[in-house]
This record gives structure tokens, sequence and C-alpha cells, in this order.
């Protein structure tokens, strides 16, 4: 019995040495572990007979193969701990230990799942509570480290309390179990294949095989800086075999295993020294797209292209350096083209209609419950109208009420009715178990409503709604796994915050027939014909992102965890695997702008992709004078919001670029079914008999209201002469304010009414203030705009404090900038309205033509011995329009009202 290692590049025959190997030990029972569950059905497709038996053998995980171990040795373990139940038991445990540097820190969403992510490799380096504790000691005590190891512990206790276990506790007792009784696996040949890597445990359990069953590694490496990445891997397999067990089988890159000798060469020249430049052929595609949705479309166009050519769904993979962030967006354009794809990323629950509306909901029943807590649950499918969850919304911005009690008070006002869902929760108090019952079935009735609304049970679900149900029996399921730790059910105060920490897979099951979309870690062990590699933007692919929150390097060492790897080496080696995957075509795509034009930089790896390849005209030494790569660019730009027809990827695509073209019919040179064929020209007939153009008006109503205006105000004359759509919205639609009046405002008038007041009865002498009588005019000026301001309240915000402060500054600086002119003007019209004959007073409106103007001028100073006349307009901002820039910004206002003092008050303005 022995350890053998199989190492070499990719594309170098090691599945084919190990699936021989495998063959060979048919008859004692051979385990093949590989790294994830679509291998696992990869590659038993390949060691299957039709009939579909392994002949004696297996295909596994490492988490399968624990399993296995545990089961020959009758290992006894206590059930596993599922994902949520873990979670809870790591919130529960934060609770327990009460941390005092990570306090803070403990309070935020992401913290539990970032703890429980640097536990798991604690467990899988088999670290112990105890020894990160003593680690921390070797530091000189670390407290970060000591508080970690505390909630460690407290995670462990507690897990034991519940009489559960998790993966690595069954792992750890599998290898213990193995090594008291080796004869209990009964020699069976084990075969790890398409890792580049191994945890702690893992190791262990191979160096725990190699003395009792033949034990073959097949791992990806050689001598280059695009693997460097993975040097320690091999290293840690050398120290676990014995000194007799022989030198390692290395194996060599084989061009025959890829079938376009572009790609191989591009895969064996990445970051090699001396590669030679290749001619650029069609296996290798660029794609530059402005904007991630014009990258999902292109690349949804690619991929339809190779659908319709023949290519099979599940022999084409995108990989995507964070499919989390980017794959939703990506899979819902592939969903949309009708295009299988099966999307390899974990999706916040919260980032669901029905995670955000449970989330709402639960913490609305709270004392300390807000209203936009009510209105997250009120906007959920079925619970409340949005016109009537707008107005309640409206109504509480508008009197800055933020508690849930009093928007649920004024939504039964409304006539909203009892929100039962909440009724309950409150009823259920201190009853855990009820509250998470609650809670699930309220999950369930939010993302089943559209279904159950329109009686569809049994039918397919559109894709917005498959989500939205996945998330719904997700959140079900998990509060019904959590329900199950009864000395750990949540408080109903916490359970909100659990429901944020929760993620679903948006796939689960094998991708046989889909397109996969997942992150290159998953894609490694596989091959495809086809790959696309998306996003490669300097720091999304490479990333630069930092490997962990928690412990610094030297914290990770007294933990005894390994250095982490050098992020540049690993980035180099991930975009290295990205090069082996395809064996036909590769596609690379990046965007050049974001959605809003703004410039973006290309991966620095594609600068390396084009020093390998040859330019037309390039000198002997292949040099070239150009970018290498420009000529084979596919740009797809912000103005294109549809195909050409012959690349549309969809018939509802198809449909809207013979639209944009005009075109009444489906051309027949692009060979459509006849009738598919009818059924876009029939879409394209609707299309042209819509017309989305408003106008002529008709309505009489609206002609005669219309007809009756001819007086119209300075503001409505500049807001039209500025933008017409401002104004037609503002003016004639009139939507209602969301939110209170802005300050601006509120202070404009507040500053108007106390200067009327102030000029209108002067507290001293003269009509305006003088070198003597000013500080008599500032003190009743602010006690003026104190009255109009109202009482400032101790708990007045900040802002709202240094706006009181700022205005009443703003009223002294006007009265004194007034006290030191020296002119023979004096008020003589305060607020002059002009054209609403609202008193005696009112000249009427300035007639100009064949309409009406009318306004209120703030304030105008007369010259009554020379008719002259100066117009005061106030403005409480910080920047107002010069006058040389009255035409270019149309401000028209003020020389209105010029007009209207010389024609209706008889006096020439200055």
């Amino acid at each position: 019995m022995a350890l053998s290692i199989v190492h070499g590049p990719p594309n170098s025959g090691r599945a084919g040495i190990v699936r021989r190997r495998f063959m060979s030990t048919l008859g004692r029972d051979p385990i093949l572990v590989v790294p994830t569950f679509d291998d696992v059905v990869s590659f038993g497709r390949e060691l299957c007979p039709e009939d579909g038996s392994l002949l004696g053998g297996g295909v596994t995980t490492f988490d399968g193969l624990f399993r296995e171990v545990a089961a020959a040795t009758e290992s006894i373990a206590p059930p596993e701990l599922t994902n949520p139940q873990r979670l809870r038991l790591f919130t529960a445990a934060v609770e327990r230990a009460r941390p005092r540097l990570l306090r803070a820190s403990s309070r935020r969403r992401g913290f539990v799942p970032a703890l429980e992510q640097l536990v798991t490799e604690l467990q899988a380096t088999e670290v112990s509570p105890e020894r990160l504790a003593g680690g921390g000691m070797e530091l000189g005590a670390s407290a970060l480290l000591a508080e970690i190891a505390e909630i460690y512990a407290a995670y462990a206790a507690l897990r034991d309390e519940a009489g559960r276990g998790d993966a690595h506790e069954i792992a750890a007792r599998a290898i213990s179990a193995l090594r008291s009784d080796p004869d209990a696996w009964r020699g069976r040949p084990v075969f790890v294949y398409g890792f580049d890597d191994l945890t702690g445990q893992q190791l262990s359990l191979v160096q725990t095989f190699a003395p009792i069953a033949a034990v073959t590694v097949a791992v990806t490496y050689e001598e280059r800086d695009a693997l460097a990445a993975r040097s320690e891997l091999l290293e840690r397999l050398r120290n676990t075999r014995d000194r007799d067990s022989g030198a390692d089988e290395v194996t060599v890159a084989d061009p025959a295993n890829t079938a376009s000798p572009l790609l191989h060469a591009l895969e064996r020249g990445f970051l090699a020294e001396g590669a030679t430049r290749s001619d650029p052929d069609p296996s290798l595609r660029l794609l530059r797209c402005a904007g991630d949705r014009a990258e999902a479309e292109a690349v949804g166009g690619e991929i339809a292209k190779l659908l319709a050519a023949g290519a099979d769904p599940d022999s084409i993979a995108v990989a995507v350096r964070e499919p989390n962030v980017r794959g939703p967006l990506l899979g819902k354009v592939l969903s949309g083209y009708g295009i299988p794809a099966a999307l390899e990323a974990e999706l916040p629950v919260t980032a669901t209609a029905t995670g955000s509306a449970l989330a709402g909901l639960l913490r609305a029943a709270q004392p300390a419950g807000t209203a936009p807590d009510l209105f997250a649950f009120l906007r959920a499918p079925g619970q409340g109208r949005s016109a009537n969850v707008d107005s309640l919304e409206r109504r509480l911005r508008q009197s800055v009420t933020t508690d849930a009690s009093t928007a649920e008070a004024q939504w039964a006002e409304m006539g909203g009715g009892e929100l039962e869902p909440l009724a309950a929760i409150r009823a259920a108090g201190d009853d855990r178990r009820a509250v998470l019952r609650i809670a699930a079935e309220a999950a369930l009735d939010i993302s089943q409503w559209p279904i159950k609304r329109d009686g569809r049970r049994g039918q397919l679900a559109e894709p917005d709604e498959t989500l939205e149900l996945r998330a719904g029996a997700a959140i079900a399921a998990a509060l019904e796994e959590i329900s199950e730790l009864e000395a750990c059910r949540p408080e109903p105060a916490a359970l909100a915050g659990l429901i944020e920490a929760m993620t679903f897979p948006l796939w689960s099951g094998p991708a046989t027939g889909r397109v996969r979309i997942a992150s290159p870690y998953r894609l490694r062990a596989a091959r495809f014909a086809h790959v696309f590699v998306i996003s490669l933007q300097d720091g999304e692919f490479p990333s630069h992102r930092s490997a962990g929150p928690f412990l610094s390097d030297e914290q990770r060492a007294a933990a005894g965890l390994r250095e982490r790897a050098d992020s540049e080496s690993e980035e180099r080696y991930l975009f290295h695997v990205c090069l082996a995957l395809p064996t036909h075509s590769l596609y690379l795509s990046h965007r050049y702008c974001d959605d809003e034009g703004k410039t973006l930089a290309p991966s620095p790896y594609l600068d390396e992709i084009g020093s390998l390849l040859v330019t037309a005209g390039a000198g002997p030494d292949g040099a070239a004078a150009t970018d290498p790569l420009e000529p084979l660019y596919e740009t797809r730009s912000l103005a294109d919001v549809v195909f050409s027809p012959s690349t549309a990827p969809s018939a509802p695509e198809l449909a809207r670029s013979l639209a944009t073209e005009r075109r009444t019919e489906v051309p027949a040179a692009l060979g459509l079914p006849a009738e598919l064929s009818a059924a876009i020209t029939a879409s394209l007939a609707e299309a042209e008999a819509y017309d989305p153009a408003p106008g002529p008006l008709t309505a009489p109503v609206a002609l005669e209201e219309l007809a009756a205006r001819k007086g119209y105000g300075g503001t409505t004359i500049e807001e039209f002469a500025g933008c017409s759509y401002r104004w037609f919205v503002g003016h004639e639609l009139r939507p209602g304010l969301l939110d209170p009046p802005p300050d601006q405002l509120a202070y404009g008038g507040a500053i108007h009414k106390a200067l009327h007041d102030l000029y209108a009865d002067p507290p001293a002498s003269g009509t305006r203030p003088t070198h003597d009588t000013v500080d008599s005019w500032v003190a009743h000026g602010r006690a003026l705009l104190e009255a109009q301001l109202g009482a400032d309240m101790p708990g007045a915000s900040a802002k709202a404090r240094i706006g009181r402060r700022r205005l009443l500054g703003f009223i002294e600086d006007y009265l004194r900038r007034d006290a030191r002119r020296e002119d023979t003007f004096e008020p003589a019209i305060l607020e002059g309205g002009f054209g609403f004959g609202r008193d005696d007073d009112d000249p009427g409106a300035l007639v100009l033509g064949d309409w009406e103007l009318h306004g209120s001028i703030d304030r105008v100073d007369i010259d009554a011995a020379r008719g002259l006349a100066i117009i005061h307009d106030y403005k409480v901002g910080s920047w107002v329009v010069s006058q040389r820039r009255f035409n270019r910004d149309r401000k028209v206002q003020l020389a209105l009202y010029l007009r209207a003092v010389e024609r209706l008050w008889g006096r020439e303005p200055v």
C-alpha cells in the first residue's frame, strides 16, 4: 500500500491515468473522490457502462468519503447540523460569549457569516478552540484571538448541548475511527482527482489511507509562474508519503487534448518565459461591452449562436470571478433568451421580495420597529395595494413619523384592515417556536401569492416567480430546521437578523443539459467545448480584495492556520484555470464603461493574451505596432439596445430588431420555421399599429380649460423655457411630495414673512434701517423670524439647529447691508402681487400680447422724485444666477418683473 502522486499541467492526461487505474481495480471496490457534485455526475457517466452500474466502484466528494469511512468503521456521530442551524448556533455563541473587542462588529449583518467561515477554516485545519487560545498566548495574550476562541468554544458547546454534529466533527471522528480500526476499510483503492488544494482534515484522511490502501492523488502542478499558487499542495503530499514510495509520476501537456491549437498555445504560453506568438483564429473571440446589461446580452447572443449551430448546453461554461455579484443578471438574460442555465451562486434571501418583506414583518412586530420596516412588508405581493402603501408612506414622511406602531394605526384608519401575520407574531409573544412557524408560513404565503391569485397551481411559473418560490421554500425550510434546536430557538427580536444573514442557492442539482455559470474554483476540474470568461476588469478579475476580515498573517500563524495565498499569484492561477477549460473556443469579455458611460479599465490579463498573438504586418520578432487584440473585438455599445436580425438570440429579440427597422414581416433569408415566422409577423403587425405619440388633444374639457387660461406666473414661464417636460410634470400632473417641503422652501417662506412684517411696521423711525437704528431693526427682525420658525425643540437635529442659526445670521446680514446704502430709494411696495385680484392695491395682470403675466414681487424701493425703482428678490440659497447668464440659462422671471414695475406701477426700474 502506498501513496502515488500524479502531477502535471492541465490537459496532460492525468484524468486518463486515473480512469485507467480506477477501472483496473474494479474488483476491489475502488472509490474516486472529486471536488463537486457536478464532477460526481460527470465522472459517474464516464465510468458507468450502459446499464448504469459502477461495477463495484463509486464516485463521491470528500464529504461523501468521510461518510463512507464513518459507515465502514461504524463511527457513531450525532445528526449533522444544517447550514441554517449552524448559522443560528454561531449567533447564539456570540450572544453567550459576549465579546468586548468584537461587540460593535458583531452587530453588523455580515459578522456571523464571516465568523462561521473562519471557524470552518479552523475546523478543517484541525485547530481546536484550546489551540486557538494557546496561539493567542504565544502572541502575548492576543485579546482578539482569545475572543474568537471563546466564541468558537461557545459554538462547540451549544452544538454538543443540542445533540448535533457538523461536517468537520464527522470528519474528525471518521479519521480517528479509521486509525483505530484500519481493517474496516478493507483495502479499497482511493483515487483523488481534480483538487489543487486540500484542507488539513482532507490531507489527514489521505495520510491515514496511505498505509492501508492504494491511494492515487492527481493534482495540477508544474514549475511555472501561472501555477505558483499551488506549489504548497505538492510539498504537503510529498511530506505525507513514505520515503520508499518512489518518485512522482509526472505528465506533460498533450496538444491532442485541445481541439484548437491556438487555445493550447495560449494555455502553454501564459506567463511562460520565451513563449512564441501564435496567429489568431476564430477559436479566440473577444467581447467589449458598455455596461453590465450589454455584457450579459452580448454573452447571451454568442451562446445562442453556439446552440443554434448544434452545441449542447452543457458543453458551454461561463466563468465568473464573483458569480454571486455578476451571475444573477447574466442568468436572467439567458433565461429571457430561452437558454437553459445553471447559475452556481448564492443570493441573500433579502435580495428577493419574499425575504425583504419577511425581515420587515419581523422587525415591525417589535417595539423598536420602524415605519420603513412595515412598508417593506406591505409592499410584498398580496399584502397591500401599491397606491395605498404609497399614500401611507407619503403621509408619514410628511409628518416625519418613523415608528411602526403609528404606521400600523394609520394603515387601519385608511381601511387597510388588520395585518394578520403581524398580529399573529405579537400574539405569540415569547413563544419562539410559534413565531418561527408563523414566519415560515408567511414566507410561503408571500412567495406563492401570485400563483394562488391566478389559480395557476401545477403550471410553470415565470422566472421571477420561480426565484421567489425558491426563496420562500428555502426560508421556510431553514426556519423549520432552526425550530428543531429547542434550546437555541432565537428570540423574536433576533429573528430578522438571522433572516438577513441567510442565503440560498440559485441552482441545485446536476447541470446536465444546461449552461454552467460558476466561479473558476467550481469549474477547474472539468473541461468544456466553449468557455466564456466575463467581467475581465482590473479590480474584479484580477480581484484586489483582502483574504478575510479577522486575522492578520501573524495571528493566522499563531492560530495554526496556513499562510494566506499571495493574492496576485492566486488570481493568475485562476485565470490560467480559465485558459485550460475550453477545447474548441474561448470568449474573453470586458466592459469598457459602466451603464452611465464612465470609463472602466480592462484586466491586465488581456494584455498578456495580446502578447501571445501575432498581428498582421508584424516584424520578424512578432512585435506589433498596434494592439493585436483590436481586430478580434466585437463591441456592444450603450446605443446597441437591440440585436441585428441575423444575430437576435430569441424570437422576442428578433421581433424587436425587425420592428426597429420598420419591417412588417420576417425575411425569408433567416430560414425560420413557418409557425415561428407567422407568430413574429403577427407581433410586428401589432407593433406597427401602435402609435405611442401623444395628441392632438380632442377632449372638450381639456380644450376648454386650456382656452380659458390667460394668466401665467413668471416662475411658470421660466420653468417652461428651461424644460417643458419638467414644467408639465410639476404644474400639470402635480405629483405629491413624499417628503416634507425642502428646508430651502420652508426657510424662504419664513424669511419672506419676517421681512414683510418688519418693513411694514418698522421698529424705529424711517422706512428702512440706518446706521443709528440698525441694531433695533436686527433685534426686531430676529424676533419676527424666531416667531415664524417656532420654538427650537430640545430634540431638534443638528441640521435643523444649523439651519436656524444660518437664517438668523442671514436676516442680520441683510439688514446691516441695507443700512449701509446711501441713496434716496425708500421701500414702497412689499410682496407686491399683480394679476390675482386679491386686494384693492392689485394693479391687475401685465398684458403681453395674447397672454397675461401675474406674480408677486418681494419688494420695490422707489425714488419718488425721479420715478425710479429698485426691485428686490430675496434668495436664501448660497448661489444665484448672475445677470450675464440670464439669457443662457433662460432666467426670464426678473426681466418680466422689471417690465411689470414699469408698466403697472409707472416706475422706471434701475
